[in-house]
């Protein structure tokens, strides 16, 4: 059982296919008619290179971040038109804002997410009731930070915008590699599988949906 000193007190939630849905394939197959590379070269340059990787980490903004793909993929799209492909992959999850609404009023939610400007932006905008369960205050975007996760810095500023310590703190995260990075730095945390198994991996922490947010 949980006593006063190891209570959760806070949860720190990831964004990407916890809070919000997304699949970058939904870009590649846009971005594929638009260029003579092939799906697996988009992929590879679109969402796993170091480029994007810097895009996160907001050493570059959304115009040079284009303008860099647009050279190496021979992209032939304007801005205008890149946008809107770029950044409709997500969907909601109602399931899981049901959940986290449901959590008592009493705990912090934090959320931690690896995102670039251009995503943060169309997520703000068009998921406002997912959004609205943190508030753009308690969001940590690694690109305002210049950290993305796993780097210890980015795991400490959202520790300390929970305001409490480690020992009172949940991580939830759908990646496996980000949940051994946080549990390494003594966070505790839980692997997000799906609604119900988030929600027995609360309760056997003593955390019981029983109200609630408005």
């Amino acid at each position: 059982m949980n006593n006063k000193k190891t209570a959760i007190k806070a949860i720190i939630f990831d964004l990407g296919n916890v809070l919000i849905g997304f699949d970058h394939r939904i870009a590649v197959k846009k971005i594929v008619k638009h260029t003579d590379m092939t799906v697996r070269e988009i992929y590879d340059l679109f969402f796993d290179s170091k480029l994007t990787r810097s895009f996160e980490e907001g050493k570059m903004g959304p115009v040079v971040f284009f303008k860099k793909i647009k050279v190496l993929l021979g992209l032939r799209l304007s801005y205008k038109e890149f946008l809107p492909i770029w950044n409709e992959i997500f969907f909601a999850k109602p399931e899981t804002e049901e959940l986290i609404a449901s959590l008592p009023s009493h705990i912090r939610l934090i959320m931690l997410s690896n995102i670039n400007r251009l995503h943060y932006e169309y997520i703000v905008s068009a998921f406002p009731s997912a959004i609205n369960l943190f508030g753009i205050e308690n969001i940590i975007a690694s690109f305002m930070t210049g950290f993305v996760k796993p780097a210890k810095e980015i795991y400490e500023l959202a520790i300390k915008k929970a305001g409490i310590g480690k020992g009172s703190i949940v991580y939830v995260d759908d990646r496996q590699d980000l949940i051994e990075a946080a549990s390494g730095y003594g966070i505790r945390s839980i692997q997000f599988k799906d609604t119900i198994h988030l929600s027995q991996e609360f309760k056997r922490l003593g955390i019981n949906a029983i109200s609630q947010k408005k």
